[in-house]
């Protein structure tokens, strides 16, 4: 039992270690997020030439068209299908078809994975999974952060239709190589996670999705993923045999760029770009506070197509790019203090209490309770 535990432990551990090499290795060519998202990934080719060649070898070619095995199974999953729900996802799809498809081009992988998004969160950018994935291709934390995302208070790039495709792109071709180029089996490992999919394989003798699912090995919500994903890109391939030959695509997403070292409060940013708030905010839907982030060196704003020169005329007129929110509203988590959260507010306690008066009947605060806070300004 004991030696068990140990080759369990020993199969994990080489796992995650090779999995944050070949992510440090890729990474540590580059100075910002921005240039670790590049077309040509980079691969560890001292230890392992054959896995570069794996890695790199075309395979947008390669097709996801269920096999015959697999139809009655995949017909099954069509049915089950909601019209509605399935034709509102495609239309979503729209807005962000051409980021992605350029995106999968440029990572030489099948376009065909631009379906996974249908699955995963139904193209609702704003989607959260019980888990707490996020976003258009449902990005754990922990996953976003091993990609090179930023999440953290100020922002979530999970969100960022961009930048989390890349990222995913790069996960996508990193799980296709561990696993012998076999994308049923990189896509198996999408949802399962790989270190618990090699494990799955090495304990079942395994080595095959059709082995899986017939030895029960995988679970039941990661078996029907997979075969959602080859429904809906059955479908996709097929639009009108099964009845969504009268889409109203969602407009692309069209934006311009400028890069910025500084903190600018967005009605700011609106102002000066004259267009609304809620327009910049439906661009950059990563950002979490009123403001560009903090400690974000050469972060990309994103503002209406055209309006980048008169953003720029009209930015260098401004003497404050942040002036301080009147007040802040703070939701306390489990086991926070009012000292604590004074000390992040760079306030008092008394100060606290002045402008949220109820608290003083208060023993102690309550997880989930929202609080007002007037922020020191040294914080922005």
């Amino acid at each position: 039992m004991y030696t068990h535990k140990l080759l369990f432990l020993l199969l994990i551990f080489s796992c995650r270690f090779l999995y944050a090499q070949e992510h440090n290795d890729s990474l540590s060519k580059h100075s910002n997020t921005a240039d670790a998202y590049s077309s040509s990934v980079s691969i560890p080719t001292k230890e392992n030439k054959h896995l570069a060649a794996q890695i790199t070898k075309p395979t947008s070619n390669t097709s996801f068209v269920m096999k015959s095995e697999d139809s009655s199974i995949v017909e099954k999953f069509i049915s089950a299908y909601s019209y509605i729900t399935i034709k509102n996802a495609l239309e979503r799809s729209g807005a962000y078809k051409d980021i992605i498809l350029k995106t999968l081009r440029d990572f030489n992988l099948p376009e065909e994975l631009f379906y996974l998004p249908v699955i995963e969160s139904y193209y609702d950018l704003n989607d959260v999974s019980g888990a707490g994935a996020v976003g258009l291709w449902q990005i754990m934390a922990q996953t976003g952060r091993s990609l090179g995302l930023k999440i953290n208070c100020w922002i979530d790039e999970r969100k960022d239709p961009e930048k989390s495709t890349k990222a995913v792109c790069l996960y996508l071709k990193r799980l296709y190589a561990m696993f012998n180029n076999d994308w049923d089996l990189a896509l198996v490992a999408y949802n399962r996670g790989e270190c618990k999919l090699a494990r799955d394989m090495k304990f079942s003798n395994a080595s095959t999705i059709s082995e899986l699912v017939s030895r029960n090995v995988i679970p039941k919500e990661t078996k029907d993923c997979f075969y959602r994903f080859k429904a809906v890109v059955t479908i996709g391939n097929n639009l009108e045999k099964y009845g969504f030959g009268d889409l109203k695509y969602a407009k692309p997403l069209n934006y311009d760029k400028y890069t910025t070292n500084k903190i600018i409060d967005l009605k700011i940013v609106a102002q000066c770009a004259e267009t609304t708030i809620e327009e910049i905010r439906r661009l950059n839907p990563g950002l979490k506070t009123w403001c560009t982030p903090h400690g974000y060196p050469n972060f990309e704003l994103k503002m209406p197509y055209g309006s980048k020169e008169k953003f720029k005329k009209n930015i260098a007129l401004v003497k404050d790019l942040n002036p301080s929110p009147r007040f802040v509203k703070h939701k306390v988590a489990r086991g926070e203090y009012i000292e604590e959260i004074a000390a992040k507010y760079k306030v008092t306690p008394k100060e606290i209490y002045k402008d949220s008066p109820t608290l003083t009947k208060q023993k102690r605060l309550k997880a989930g309770q929202v609080i007002v806070i007037r922020p020191n300004r040294k914080i922005f």
